[in-house]
């Protein structure tokens, strides 16, 4: 962990030099905003996040900024090994993998890095109500100030909690999933009479035929509505854990991309361990709805697998202790 760390820092000093543009657009938007370069454009999502580094006195230092989200990062990263008594072999491997995503895609300006302090509180809080509304209001904190569609994660989360607090297993995770996406797609529906999956469309819309964004998540169906949206985003939900239309698309960053997303989802849910009653490891259990939450969430809003992993990436940390925990439970 010390000699990846380092690695990343020095990558964090130069990483114009390593990475494609199109993994700076949006920090280079943050930052420009703070500065007062760029417009927001009625944008308060963005405005946000850039006035909390003009507050921190980073708007003129990325590597500051860079440096913030990476230490963050590695301070969740510490919590999270402190929860565990064993590190197995898969989990160092996942701990090593989420320490590099962390540097690519919090080590810049970034709304993600303020899903930390949310997954820090998952991992610190003891168990109990007052516990479970603190991680509630830290996420509708989240929402109301980064991401309005977070209330939608607040909600599964709580969702996630009731329904696997005393039975879990990786088939009811997966069920549950499914019944939410169904859920929260119904409403869509209704309250604004759009397509399930609108918000994902209405994105992507503008983007066919450019090149950052071949990853973009296509329907994989045609059928009318209400159900064709529903499908769609139950479709795009099994594509983030089975990625087929990445390693469709060739090329090593697509098939290295696939493969990362398919191991870290599929071996997270499969790690997910059967209880039949409350678990005695309460962080494991808030780990396990949290993720859930996120996954079935993004089914429906997520326009593209890049950005899907670069939001999935502060929540690695939940999926370290279920690898560790959670496999061992099982036995």
């Amino acid at each position: 962990m010390i000699v990846v760390s380092l690695v990343a820092t020095a990558f964090l000093l130069t990483r114009e030099t390593f990475l494609p543009p199109r993994f700076s657009y949006d920090g280079e938007r943050i930052q420009g905003i703070a500065q007062g370069r760029i417009d927001p454009l009625n944008d308060e999502s963005f405005e946000n996040v850039a006035q909390v580094y003009r507050s921190l006195g980073l708007a003129d230092a990325s590597i500051g900024a860079s440096l913030l989200g990476f230490m963050l990062a590695l301070v969740v990263y510490a919590i999270a090994l402190r929860r565990m008594s064993h590190l197995s072999f898969p989990a160092m491997g996942l701990l090593l993998v989420g320490l590099v995503l962390s540097a690519i895609y919090l080590g810049f300006y970034s709304k993600d890095v303020f899903v930390l302090p949310v997954v820090a509180l998952v991992l610190v809080l003891p168990r109990s109500l007052w516990s479970e509304a603190a991680i509630v209001v830290s996420l509708l904190a989240y929402a109301g100030v980064f991401r309005t569609y977070w209330v939608i994660v607040a909600a599964g989360y709580v969702l996630f909690r009731l329904v696997l607090l005393r039975h879990s297993s990786p088939l009811r995770f997966t069920v549950w999933s499914v019944v939410f996406i169904m859920g929260v797609g119904v409403a869509i529906v209704t309250v604004l009479g759009q397509p399930a999956d609108y918000f994902r469309l209405s994105v992507n819309l503008s983007r066919f035929g450019i090149e950052d964004s071949a990853s973009m998540i296509r329907r994989g169906i045609d059928a009318p509505e209400p159900f064709g949206g529903i499908i769609n985003s139950i479709l795009a939900w099994i594509q983030f854990i089975v990625p087929i239309p990445l390693f469709s698309l060739g090329g090593a960053y697509y098939t290295l991309l696939g493969t990362l997303l398919g191991l870290v989802l599929l071996t997270t849910i499969l790690n997910i361990p059967t209880t039949s009653g409350t678990s005695e490891n309460v962080h494991v259990e808030r780990a396990v709805a949290l993720f859930g939450a996120l996954l079935a969430t993004q089914a429906l809003f997520e326009p593209d697998f890049g950005s899907f992993l670069r939001h999935l990436t502060p929540l690695l940390p939940l999926a370290v202790i279920v690898w560790g925990v959670g496999s061992r439970k099982q036995h």
